[in-house]
């Protein structure tokens, strides 16, 4: 019963600044561990794009594999994103109006 230690705020807490943040023996932390992964969670607008810069900080062999499980996992999720996403650039570029474009996946659907 000796040891009393304030308890941990939590990881994502923007209430206590990271000076204030204890580590198991007591001391303030240095740094943050991951600093990354703090920043996703309190600027989730650019979650997306931290991701991606945490992609492409992994070795190429860790890249394969989790490209390899994304696409395994996702398929269709990733299919048709890139579908909405070709379909988004044909209205844009004026190859489809917005009606062409809801009939053409309407179409697709039956």
């Amino acid at each position: 019963m000796g040891d009393r230690r304030p308890p941990l705020p939590p990881i994502s807490s923007q209430a206590y600044p990271l000076k204030q943040r204890y580590h198991g023996n007591n001391r303030p932390l240095a740094r943050d561990p991951i600093p990354e992964l703090r920043l996703m969670t309190t600027q989730s607008p650019q979650l997306s794009h931290h991701f991606y810069n945490l992609f492409q900080a992994l070795p190429d062999d860790a890249k394969q594999g989790f490209l390899t499980t994304l696409i395994t996992q996702n398929r269709q999720e990733i299919e048709d994103l890139l579908f909405h996403q070709d379909c988004k650039a044909a209205k844009e570029e004026g190859f489809l109006s917005d009606q062409e474009a809801q009939d053409f996946v309407a179409n697709l659907s039956h």
